[in-house]
Protein backbone atom coordinates (compact mmCIF):
# COMPACT_ATOMS: atom_id res chain seq x y z
CA UNK A 1 0.00 0.00 0.00
CA UNK A 2 1.35 3.35 -1.16
CA UNK A 3 1.30 6.52 1.15
CA UNK A 4 -0.90 7.93 -1.16
CA UNK A 5 -3.60 5.34 -0.58
CA UNK A 6 -2.78 6.31 3.30
CA UNK A 7 -2.91 9.99 2.99
CA UNK A 8 -6.79 9.61 1.18
CA UNK A 9 -8.24 8.56 3.75
CA UNK A 10 -9.88 5.28 5.90
CA UNK A 11 -12.56 5.28 3.56
CA UNK A 12 -10.18 4.35 0.28
CA UNK A 13 -7.42 2.48 2.65
CA UNK A 14 -9.18 0.11 5.07
CA UNK A 15 -11.14 -1.92 2.49
CA UNK A 16 -7.99 -2.44 0.68
CA UNK A 17 -6.04 -4.26 4.13
CA UNK A 18 -9.11 -5.91 4.32
CA UNK A 19 -8.97 -7.47 1.05
CA UNK A 20 -5.31 -8.29 1.40
CA UNK A 21 -6.03 -10.12 4.56
CA UNK A 22 -8.67 -11.63 3.04
CA UNK A 23 -6.84 -12.81 0.24
CA UNK A 24 -3.76 -13.95 2.41
CA UNK A 25 -6.30 -15.73 4.68
CA UNK A 26 -7.73 -17.75 1.39
CA UNK A 27 -4.67 -18.53 0.12
CA UNK A 28 -2.78 -19.54 3.00
CA UNK A 29 -5.40 -21.16 5.13
CA UNK A 30 -7.19 -23.16 1.99
CA UNK A 31 -4.93 -26.45 1.90
CA UNK A 32 -4.37 -27.49 4.98
CA UNK A 33 -7.77 -26.53 6.19
CA UNK A 34 -9.60 -28.56 2.86
CA UNK A 35 -6.84 -31.05 3.21
CA UNK A 36 -7.57 -31.53 6.61
CA UNK A 37 -11.16 -32.13 5.94
CA UNK A 38 -11.03 -34.48 3.17
CA UNK A 39 -7.83 -36.33 3.78
CA UNK A 40 -9.22 -40.33 4.31
CA UNK A 41 -5.75 -42.30 4.96
CA UNK A 42 -3.36 -41.76 7.77
CA UNK A 43 -1.08 -39.13 7.44
CA UNK A 44 1.78 -38.21 9.80
CA UNK A 45 1.75 -34.46 12.16
CA UNK A 46 4.94 -34.38 10.60
CA UNK A 47 4.03 -35.27 6.40
CA UNK A 48 1.26 -33.06 6.81
CA UNK A 49 3.01 -30.17 8.00
CA UNK A 50 5.63 -30.62 5.28
CA UNK A 51 2.84 -30.59 2.93
CA UNK A 52 1.17 -27.26 3.89
CA UNK A 53 4.72 -25.43 4.10
CA UNK A 54 5.29 -26.76 1.04
CA UNK A 55 2.14 -25.93 -0.91
CA UNK A 56 1.79 -22.38 0.89
CA UNK A 57 5.30 -21.57 -0.22
CA UNK A 58 4.08 -22.43 -3.74
CA UNK A 59 1.84 -20.08 -2.54
CA UNK A 60 3.80 -17.21 -1.29
CA UNK A 61 5.87 -17.78 -4.37
CA UNK A 62 2.69 -16.65 -6.86
CA UNK A 63 2.21 -13.50 -4.46
CA UNK A 64 5.95 -12.69 -4.93
CA UNK A 65 5.80 -12.68 -8.84
CA UNK A 66 2.52 -10.94 -9.26
CA UNK A 67 3.35 -7.91 -6.15
CA UNK A 68 7.25 -8.01 -6.95
CA UNK A 69 8.05 -8.15 -3.39
CA UNK A 70 9.23 -10.61 -0.95
CA UNK A 71 8.40 -11.02 2.34
CA UNK A 72 7.73 -14.73 4.18
CA UNK A 73 6.29 -13.44 7.46
CA UNK A 74 3.00 -13.93 6.34
CA UNK A 75 3.65 -17.47 5.05
CA UNK A 76 5.55 -18.40 8.56
CA UNK A 77 2.61 -16.88 9.85
CA UNK A 78 -0.64 -17.87 8.49
CA UNK A 79 1.01 -21.21 7.58
CA UNK A 80 1.81 -22.17 11.30
CA UNK A 81 -1.50 -21.03 12.44
CA UNK A 82 -4.19 -23.01 9.87
CA UNK A 83 -1.41 -25.94 10.13
CA UNK A 84 -2.31 -26.55 14.02
CA UNK A 85 -5.88 -25.82 13.01
CA UNK A 86 -5.17 -28.35 10.36
CA UNK A 87 -3.62 -31.17 13.08
CA UNK A 88 -6.55 -30.39 15.35
CA UNK A 89 -9.01 -31.00 12.47
CA UNK A 90 -7.03 -34.87 11.60
CA UNK A 91 -6.71 -35.22 15.14
CA UNK A 92 -10.53 -34.93 16.20
CA UNK A 93 -11.08 -37.16 12.54
CA UNK A 94 -9.34 -40.07 13.49
CA UNK A 95 -6.83 -39.91 10.52
CA UNK A 96 -4.03 -38.69 12.41
CA UNK A 97 -1.28 -40.70 12.89
CA UNK A 98 0.97 -40.78 15.94
CA UNK A 99 3.08 -43.02 17.32
CA UNK A 100 4.56 -46.48 16.48
CA UNK A 101 4.50 -46.95 12.92
CA UNK A 102 1.52 -49.50 12.67
CA UNK A 103 -2.16 -49.33 13.35
CA UNK A 104 -4.92 -51.96 13.07
CA UNK A 105 -8.82 -51.71 12.44
CA UNK A 106 -11.07 -54.66 13.37
CA UNK A 107 -13.43 -55.36 9.81
CA UNK A 108 -15.28 -57.85 12.13
CA UNK A 109 -15.63 -58.60 16.01
CA UNK A 110 -16.87 -62.15 16.65
CA UNK A 111 -17.80 -62.19 20.58
CA UNK A 112 -17.40 -66.07 21.95
CA UNK A 113 -18.38 -66.62 25.27
CA UNK A 114 -16.69 -63.58 28.04
CA UNK A 115 -13.95 -62.83 25.41
CA UNK A 116 -14.50 -60.72 22.35
CA UNK A 117 -11.83 -61.76 19.25
CA UNK A 118 -10.93 -59.59 16.35
CA UNK A 119 -11.24 -61.00 13.14
CA UNK A 120 -9.83 -60.02 9.76
CA UNK A 121 -7.84 -57.39 10.88
CA UNK A 122 -5.81 -54.43 8.71
CA UNK A 123 -2.57 -53.49 9.49
CA UNK A 124 -1.63 -49.86 8.10
CA UNK A 125 1.51 -48.17 7.51
CA UNK A 126 1.58 -44.67 10.11
CA UNK A 127 4.40 -43.46 8.05
CA UNK A 128 2.01 -43.30 4.56
CA UNK A 129 -0.78 -44.80 5.28
CA UNK A 130 -0.43 -47.87 3.02
CA UNK A 131 -1.78 -51.17 3.60
CA UNK A 132 0.43 -53.76 5.00
CA UNK A 133 0.49 -57.37 3.62
CA UNK A 134 0.36 -60.18 6.46
CA UNK A 135 3.66 -60.62 8.76
CA UNK A 136 5.71 -58.24 5.97
CA UNK A 137 8.48 -56.34 7.79
CA UNK A 138 8.87 -53.24 5.61
CA UNK A 139 6.39 -50.94 3.94
CA UNK A 140 6.22 -51.92 0.52
CA UNK A 141 5.12 -47.83 -0.46
CA UNK A 142 7.50 -46.00 1.77
CA UNK A 143 9.83 -48.53 3.38
CA UNK A 144 9.44 -47.94 7.01
CA UNK A 145 10.51 -50.66 9.21
CA UNK A 146 7.08 -52.42 10.47
CA UNK A 147 7.62 -53.17 14.43
CA UNK A 148 6.61 -56.78 15.42
CA UNK A 149 3.07 -56.72 17.27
Amino acid sequence: MDYEVFLQGPEVYIPIILLSLAITLIAYGAFPLIFAKIRKAPITKKKYRWLCYGINLAAMFVFIILNGEANGSPYLLWTWIFSNRGVKILSSRGVLADGPHIYDTPDSVVETGSSIIKTNRNFFCRNCGEKLIENSRFCRKCGTEVPKT
